[in-house]
């Protein structure tokens, strides 16, 4: 959640519940900790005074930043005795994954140049 509002910047609780593909009322409670730990400030929406938006604190942007540079750091030592051939083929599944994953939260049909998964073409060779 944090690192969707460093991201997006404010927003409207109801845009970051639809964003985060979870239902309002756990983002309104997961917000309402994270205000109290001083991660995000919420405030009426001076368009709509029946909403709210939320935005990160500089305490919760560098939780963010602490959490991705543990992240890399991990990713790097965890894979670095991989091949750059490996790496490649890494990240060429992680985007694959990003992309469905991304056309079934917006309700898109697969790409004309998906690979066929009917079952009738071969295996791709296992990574070693």
């Amino acid at each position: 959640m944090l690192a969707a509002l460093a991201h997006c910047g404010e927003t409207r609780l109801r845009e970051l519940a639809h964003h985060l593909d979870l239902d309002m009322s756990v983002v309104s409670r997961q917000v309402a900790q994270l205000e109290l730990q001083g991660a995000v400030v919420r405030r009426a929406n001076p368009e709509d005074r029946r909403s709210s938006l939320v935005s990160i604190t500089p305490s919760g942007r560098a939780w963010v930043d602490a959490l991705v540079r543990a992240h890399t750091d991990s990713v790097a030592a965890a894979t670095a005795d991989w091949t750059p051939q490996e790496l490649t083929t890494l990240t060429t599944l992680l985007e694959r994954l990003r992309d469905g994953l991304s056309r079934r939260m917006h309700g898109t049909e697969p790409r004309d140049d998906a690979p066929d998964r009917s079952g009738t073409h071969a295996s791709p060779a296992p990574l070693p």
